[in-house]
């Protein structure tokens, strides 16, 4: 005896997707305007510094790394993916100080909404 698939809707298939996009899409508004009222306070550094610190303490109560320890050969590529987000994060609150908040985070956005929407 086989059974068939019960086919989702089209409805159903297509709104966990769309929910993570708009939910990514206010993370990443939101983020960057609370980001630029931190620019008066402690500059882009100061702010890429802190997003940094607080993303790294998120990961760190979620994942608990302490359990697993990775091995010799991993740590060269988690310090360059490091470096890469700190990076990333430098540059963007640096162009952030220098252009509207709509047009910097759309340019940030392009990328991630390219490769999902080509995928």
């Amino acid at each position: 005896m086989t059974s068939t698939p019960i086919a989702k809707s089209a409805v159903e298939a297509g709104t966990i997707p769309l929910v993570a996009l708009l939910g990514a899409m206010m993370s990443v508004q939101i983020g960057a305007a609370f980001a630029k009222g931190l620019f008066p306070l402690v500059g882009a550094e100061g702010t890429t510094m802190l997003r940094l610190v607080a993303g790294a303490l998120m990961l760190a109560a979620v994942l608990r790394p302490w359990r697993v320890r990775p091995s010799r050969a991993v740590w060269p590529w988690l310090a360059a993916y490091g470096v890469t987000l700190c990076v990333m994060n430098l540059l963007f609150y640096a162009a952030l100080t220098r252009i509207p908040l709509g047009i910097c985070v759309a340019l940030e956005f392009t990328g991630p909404l390219l490769v999902a929407a080509f995928s």
